[in-house]
């Protein structure tokens, strides 16, 4: 059964944006809506004399920057996990 939910974020001080959306993932858009407007509220305090939406459009650059960064720690750290179990297959084919 699909559990389908309509939702209304608010993010910024652009309209209200409503999605439907799997039941299970509310939460992660609530958190993806709210760090987004979180980081805009910071940047407008730094950025007073500019406009709501490149003060957005810094938030939405932060928010992917970190995303990025993020992707490149994961996929690093699978291939030190590889490396890892390569070198136990190894040490572990020796002593059998």
């Amino acid at each position: 059964m699909n559990d389908i939910l309509k939702i209304e974020l608010k993010i910024a001080d652009v309209e209200p944006i409503t999605l439907k959306i799997d039941r299970a993932e509310e939460r992660v858009y609530r958190k993806a809506a709210e760090l987004i407007n979180n980081t805009w509220a910071d940047l407008r305090q730094v950025h007073k004399n500019k406009s709501s939406h490149y003060v957005l459009a810094l938030a939405a650059l932060a928010t992917a920057e970190v995303y990025y960064r993020k992707s490149g720690q994961i996929e690093a750290q699978g291939r030190m996990i590889d490396d890892f179990e390569k070198q136990l297959d190894e040490l572990l084919l020796k002593v059998e």
